[in-house]
């Protein structure tokens, strides 16, 4: 992203990766998962893709749905319950105009 920040995803959930300094030494990891106590968490664990679109959004490929991550590190979550037909969002690409595309299982 536009802070030097690698965002890795896995079964897990996602992970932050920064530094704390222009060298690359002292990483910090900062991970990030569903659990039952939080507000607007991730929708699932599994993370199949991350996109930063050009407004360095970070976009987030889930076994169930879709996800915004918010600066308050929180998640706006897109599923099958309220806008997907399907749970599984396994890509996320964006074109020239902004526009998501998103790889869901049996449907694009």
């Amino acid at each position: 992203d536009k802070e030097n920040n690698i965002w890795i995803g896995t079964q897990g959930g996602l992970t932050k990766l920064s530094f704390n300094s222009t060298n690359y030494s002292n990483p910090v990891f900062t991970n990030y998962y569903r659990t039952l106590d939080q507000k607007k968490p991730l929708s699932h664990n599994s993370v199949y893709d991350i996109l930063i679109d050009i407004q360095d959004r970070i976009w987030v490929a889930t076994r169930n749905g879709l996800n915004l991550f918010l600066d308050n590190n929180e998640f706006e979550s897109w599923t099958e319950q309220n806008q997907f037909p399907n749970t599984v969002v396994y890509s996320i690409q964006d074109d020239e105009e902004g526009n998501l595309w998103l790889a869901l299982m049996m449907v694009l």
